[in-house]
Parts: C-alpha cells; structure tokens; sequence
C-alpha cells in the first residue's frame, strides 16, 4: 500500500497470496514494487512495517554489516534517501505485551535489569495503591483497563503509551523501592525512545522542500493498511478464510469506493475531499479557532 505525505492518496498496489514471506521474497517484491512506483513518478520517501523478524533481516540486508540500518539510497534516483520505519504503535504495544508477560497474564517472560527483576505486577500495585489512596493521585490518567488488559483493550495503543512514560518512572521513583528500581529504568528508557531517528532524519529532509510549512508525523505509520485489512474482514461477513478470487472481487470494490471519480461527485453519498486544500493558512485558521475556544 501506499500513502500520500502531502496528499490523501492510499492505494493498495500489490498482494501476494502465500503462507509467509521470507526476507529475500520480500527485497525482490519490494524493489520491484518502488520501481513501478518511480517509474509513475512517484516519489518513494519511506518504507513502514512490522517489526516481524523477515522486516528487519531485510533492513540489515541494506547495512553492509552494520547492526542498524535505518536509510539506503535509492537506486531509483540516488538523490534521495529511502528510509526504513518500523510501525510505532506495533513497537509499543508489543514492548507492553511481554513487559505484561513478565511474572503476570501468561508469565513467558522473565525481564530483569542490572539484577532486578521488571515485573507487570509491580505496575499493577502502583496502579492500584494510587486509585485507592487518599488525596490527589500520582497517576490519574492510568484507570483498571490500563492493568488488567483483554485482547481488546491489548489493541489500543494509547494504554501501552500511558503505562510506558516518564509519569509512571517518577512514580516509582517517589516510591523509592528498591525491586522496582529496574522497572523504574525500563518504563523512562521507553518514554525516551519514542523519538525515532529515522523519522526525524526524514521529517528535517522533507520540512526543506520548496513550498512545505508542515509535516504530519502521523502519516509514518501503516494505520491506513490496519484500516483497509478490516473493511477487508467486514466485506467477508462470516467468511474468515476468503480465498484469493474473494480478496480481489473485495479489493477492487474498496479500490473503486475510494476513486476519485467517486469522490469528487458532490451529489453522491459520498464526502468530497479536496487534496492539497490543507496548508500553512489552514493550520493557522485551526490554531485561531482552538485558540478562541
């Protein structure tokens, strides 16, 4: 799939029917597909995935022996760089998932640091003990959902975000125990890494083009491809398993849903989107009516 930085464009180019894909599959296929794409004069900034184990073997594919490889050069047009973005909200829910596993929920972790273990029951009493305490709370944005978590409530990113920040670390620390030193250490160094490099490097790149006032740091992330596999299973009805010919007829009808053509029929049912209506003044409107408010 792709996606506009300075547009609204998302658009599905390829799928593969398989079982799995390994990393040399995946460098082949996807070369093949930022060839097609430059060839239409696309410009391919950025590649955003998963953190699955073929993903960063072919990240390092592309580091000549380093043990990080954030960027390569486009053999497209080696005047730009194309940079490798793993998708942040998988990141953080997957740190949050085995941090829960640590002596609680499934208990097929067993985190330690510097000696000390790094436990989720440790949150769990934190939580708890400031819920139920007297006066004002230390954490009021952490509720029961953030601690007892259902597949559901695993799903959203903002619970991993509020459990893994520097609120909870100060938190801690005011406790000052001596077995929750190493979870204290473990939730900051998280809080902290939320700043990505290659993001950054990007976002700096792109900020110096002619004509470009802003930049959607949201836009790093393969939100729209989370979206489109769910309308995929809600097209699917009961069928959880639909097969190759199912997926197609399906793609195409969201493909012709979301053309253009569509769009752009005022009288439709559909809402009209103007791309490149949103700039500089537009964002400076915003500002003015949040500012009123």
């Amino acid at each position: 799939m792709i996606r506009g930085i300075f547009s609204r464009i998302e658009c599905v180019v390829a799928h593969y029917p398989c079982k799995g894909f390994s990393s040399d599959q995946l460098f082949v296929s996807i070369w093949e597909g930022v060839g097609l794409l430059e060839g239409y004069c696309f410009k391919v900034r950025a590649l955003i995935c998963d953190g699955a184990t073929p993903n960063r073997k072919l990240y390092r594919y592309h580091g000549k022996g380093q043990d990080i490889c954030h960027r390569t050069v486009n053999p497209f047009n080696r005047k730009r760089n194309l940079y490798f973005i793993c998708d942040t909200p998988h990141l953080l829910k997957t740190t949050r998932n085995n941090f829960e596993n640590s002596g609680w929920n499934n208990k097929t972790r067993n985190l330690h640091f510097n000696g000390l273990p790094i436990k989720w029951s440790q949150i769990v009493r934190l939580v708890e003990d400031d819920i139920h305490g007297m006066g004002l709370r230390l954490l009021p944005k952490l509720t029961y959902e953030h601690i007892h978590l259902t597949p559901t409530l695993r799903m959203r990113v903002k619970l991993a975000v509020q459990v893994l920040s520097s609120s909870v670390a100060a938190a801690l620390q005011l406790q000052n125990r001596a077995e929750t030193k190493s979870t204290e250490t473990f939730t900051r160094m998280f809080d902290q890494f939320f700043d990505l490099k290659s993001c950054v490097m990007l976002g700096k790149e792109m900020l110096s083009l002619p004509g470009v006032h802003f930049l959607l740091s949201e836009k790093f992330n393969q939100d729209p491809m989370e979206q489109y596999l769910s309308k995929q299973r809600g097209m699917g009805g009961f069928c959880d398993n639909p097969t190759v010919r199912q997926f197609q007829h399906n793609a195409l009808r969201l493909q012709v849903s979301g053309a253009p053509s569509v769009l752009v029929a005022s009288r439709g049912n559909c809402q009209v989107f103007h791309n490149g209506q949103f700039n500089a003044s537009t964002l400076q409107t915003l500002r003015r009516k949040h500012n009123r408010q």
